[in-house]
């Protein structure tokens, strides 16, 4: 499990590295979506799987409840920032105002 959250990981840091002069909010966008998929599968599973004891030990419950918030906290952080890139481009009064 280790190997394959660190492989994922290391995908979305090397994606981040490539954009990282020049972000493509599509790629940001999809990031983002990944992430919030992420947390709500994380909790919908922790949900299902509770009655079965697989997160019955403290630090398994501790692991589930720090991917949640950080996947979503990170899903958040990109649409905070897509929003405020694409005010810096099209500005407050709209696209016209930009053009």
């Amino acid at each position: 499990m280790v190997k394959i959250l660190g492989l994922s990981l290391l995908a979305q840091a090397a994606i981040a590295w490539i954009f990282r002069d020049e972000p493509h909010r599509g790629v940001a966008k999809v990031l983002a979506g990944y992430q919030i998929g992420g947390a709500t599968m994380d909790w919908v599973m922790w949900l299902v799987l509770l009655d079965d004891g697989v997160f019955g030990s403290l630090q398994a419950r501790a692991a589930v409840v720090a991917a949640i918030v950080s996947h979503y906290a990170l899903g958040a952080l990109l649409l905070v920032a897509l929003r405020r890139q694409g005010d810096a481009v099209v500005g407050p009064a709209g696209p016209a105002a930009a053009a």
